[in-house]
Formats: structure tokens, sequence, C-alpha cells
């Protein structure tokens, strides 16, 4: 993690003050002083800032965008690949909400906070997921309707959803549970074939800039509206 950023995720101290501290020479790393913000802080670095040793955060909160092609899993009997061809996660073993199939791609929420991944994964807490869906053929007016109001297939009623046409074959969708390979058969019950599936949120936590296969630490602004929407704040 850079300088910076983990002066302002372990302290009360913003981006902006971690980095006017670092140039002022305020803060030291093993007991030298750093004056570049990007500099890596590594498992055993100790770092102060103004003489005070700033002591790490004990969870990790990560979001990543997982590749089409990917398995959300650690390992595979078969070779496929999965989330251990990715050096952080296969290091960390973190927990995860938000499994995706593996034709789909987005947003993956990873923790060490079992309090915060329990809650994700628990139903009444009705945590939002958003996706953008592209279609082989659109939805008719009436379809769209069905879906929205809860669909029942092969006797589950799914809940209430949003679904925003955005293009031609482009679709929004907000759902608040997570079944399996759920969005595709809401739209295979009406014979429509889904080409790409893109989560892009979880509860307040967005895609955002993330390239597939990239991951970034929570700023302490996405995990306070995170607990905020899980109701532990």
């Amino acid at each position: 993690m850079r300088l910076n950023r983990f002066i302002a995720f372990n302290s009360n101290y913003s981006r902006r003050e971690a980095d006017e501290l670092i140039f002022n020479g305020h803060v030291t790393v093993n007991g030298k002083p750093v004056l570049v913000p990007g500099y890596e802080v590594k498992d055993d670095d100790k770092v102060s800032v103004l003489g005070k040793v700033i002591s790490r955060s004990n969870f990790l909160y990560v979001k990543f965008y997982k590749p089409r092609g990917f398995l959300t899993s650690y390992g595979d009997p078969y070779g496929r690949k999965n989330l251990d061809d990715f050096e952080f996660f296969k290091k960390t073993k973190l927990a995860y909400s938000g499994r995706l199939d593996n034709d789909s791609e987005g947003l993956i929420f990873f923790s060490n906070d079992g309090s915060i991944i329990h809650r994700m994964q628990t139903p009444k807490y009705d945590v939002e997921k958003e996706y953008i869906v592209y279609t082989k053929r659109p939805l008719g007016d009436e379809e769209k309707l069905a879906m929205e109001n809860g669909l029942e297939i092969d006797g589950y009623k799914f809940k209430k959803c949003s679904v925003e046409k955005i293009g031609r074959n482009k679709y929004r969708v907000i759902i608040t549970e997570g079944k399996k390979r759920q969005i595709r058969n809401m739209f295979k019950h009406f014979n429509i074939e889904v080409e790409r599936l893109v989560r892009i949120r979880i509860a307040n936590i967005t895609l955002g800039e993330l390239k597939p296969g990239d991951f970034k630490f929570l700023t302490k602004d996405e995990i306070t509206g995170l607990k905020e929407c899980l109701r532990l704040e």
C-alpha cells in the first residue's frame, strides 16, 4: 500500500494531510524520513507520524474486478482460472461476498471482517447489487414489468427488482438477492440470451475505474458508507 494511503487508512489524517506530513519530513519508515507519498509500505515496515507509530488496521476491505472466464473460488480441481491466479488473493485468502459465475464479470467485495461479510450475505439487509446487462434481443414492455414485479421460476418467487433500459439491448438491473445465475435465469425465462453481464455496484461500493483483474483497498468513506448500509453504525 502507498505510504499516504497507509497513513490515511490507519489514522484520522486525510490523504491530503498525509501528503503534507510526508513532504514536510514528519513521516518516518523504520526510523528514517521518507518524503515520497508513493513509497510502498511493506508488511514489516514501522511507520511513524510526528514521532507516533501508526498501528495497522486488523481488517482489510477490498474491491476487485473479476474478469470474465475466471471462477469465484480459490483453486479448481479441473485447472480452470480462479482467484488463486491473482497473487494478492492467493496470499491473503480473504473471504468474499458477491460470487459471479465464470461467464460474468465485475465487482466482488473481499474482507476478513466477518460481521460485514455475514451481513452482505444475509437477505434481510436487502443489499443492492447493480448490473449492466447486454442481451440478444430487447425485453417487451410486459416482460420488463413482470421481471420488475418478481418472477416465479421453478417454484421460487424472486423479489421485486429495478430494470431500466439504457440502450437498444442494454439494461441496468438492480436486485437485492443473489440467487445462482439469477439475472441470466430471469432473462432466460423470456427466451432472451444474456451476451454480457457486468456487476458495477454492491451497496455503496462501485467498480469505479477498475479494469478487469484490478483490485483496490476501500477508502475510509467507502467503509463508513458500507457499514451504514449494513446498519453496523
